[in-house]
């Protein structure tokens, strides 16, 4: 276990006891939001030690990462999810954010773009199936990470202050950071610079998440998000068709 996950841990764990004797009087709201990221912080750090120990499959394994994420949804018996496109403001307010986001990513990431879409990585072969899994994985896991940091924790805010909206919305987006940065592979991974871009995403994500009560919005800002990474999967397999013949069947274990 890294120190920063066990950092993490022990902080958690003494929230959570210090509510549970009364010490800090914390809202059932506030109390759900600590229970649930702990757990998903215990699944962040124990599964990859699992799956070192049973050897199963990838995929597998970001199914289990996306659980504690989905979970919560059920088991706090939360309001019915919308993913309505809403008005034509709500549309106008999404360009501006997608338009916003993506000087970000070219601020902020333009050189790693250049440098990824230029590596050698872009020559690796890769399969049509090998695409089409590790997209929907990508999918998979946008998917259940808003379900969780906008609609699990954002969702109860509509009769909360303005202000209380703007807290709740900061520090469910310094928790989507927090989460990306206990990941066991963060430091090969992601640099100060991903956690920027995260944090903002979250704040746009989340924004328009509280304008519209919809994750439509959120969802498409995410995917846009990581479409450069999408885009160099999809970079690899158009090198592979013209470089390589007999390119594998799309379902190609039968």
């Amino acid at each position: 276990m890294l120190k920063k996950q066990k950092v993490s841990l022990v902080v958690l764990t003494l929230l959570l006891l210090l509510n549970i004797v009364g010490i800090l009087n914390s809202t059932q709201y506030l109390l759900k939001i600590l229970f649930s990221y702990f757990v998903l912080i215990i699944a962040i750090t124990f599964l990859p030690f699992l799956r070192q120990k049973i050897n199963y499959s990838y995929k597998l394994q970001e199914i289990l990462f996306g659980l504690p994420m989905i979970l919560p949804i059920f088991l706090f018996k939360l309001k019915t999810i919308s993913f309505a496109i809403g008005k034509l403001k709500h549309f106008e307010i999404f360009l501006i954010y997608l338009l916003f986001l993506a000087v970000v990513l070219l601020l902020l990431h333009h050189k790693d773009y250049r440098m990824k879409s230029s590596s050698p990585f872009i020559k690796l072969s890769i399969s049509k199936k090998e695409v089409f899994l590790t997209i929907l994985g990508m999918v998979y896991s946008i998917f259940t990470e808003e379900m969780y940091f906008r609609f699990f924790i954002l969702s109860e805010l509509e009769d909360y202050s303005y202000y209380l909206k703007i807290v709740f919305l900061v520090f469910s987006s310094f928790l989507f950071v927090g989460a990306h940065y206990l990941n066991k592979w963060a430091a090969s991974m992601f640099t100060y610079k991903n956690y920027i871009s995260q944090f903002i995403l979250s704040m746009l994500s989340g924004n328009i998440f509280l304008v519209t009560n919809s994750l439509f919005y959120s969802l498409i800002l995410h995917i846009a998000y990581n479409f450069p990474e999408i885009w160099l999967i999809l970079k690899r397999l158009k090198y592979q068709q013209l470089h390589y013949e007999n390119d594998g069947a799309f379902f190609d274990d039968y």
